[in-house]
């Protein structure tokens, strides 16, 4: 049983890069590489006002009232998952 999980989750890895490589090569990889950097960019430049924007003085839709609860739920629920993890990965 583990030797075939293990198979399998070798040979989803090799077929995720075969994909992934693929795209990037024969896809349009100009129009990736600017869209990665930009959204990279972008993603660090406004970090901490959307980590932090809790839309007080103005009602918007339910993802953005709740930024600063996703970050704040994600990081009391790593512990947990990565033992989690752990536990299972034994």
């Amino acid at each position: 049983m583990d030797k075939g999980v293990k198979r399998l989750s070798i040979l989803n890895m090799v077929l995720a890069v075969a994909l992934m490589s693929f795209v990037f090569i024969v896809g349009p990889t100009v129009n990736i590489l600017e869209t990665f950097l930009q959204n990279t960019g972008s993603y660090l430049n406004n970090i901490v006002e959307r980590t932090f924007n809790l839309q007080a003085y103005s009602r918007s839709d339910w993802i953005g009232n709740w930024t600063l609860f996703i970050f704040g739920w994600t990081i009391a629920w790593a512990p947990f998952v990565g033992l989690f993890i752990a536990k299972i990965s034994r």
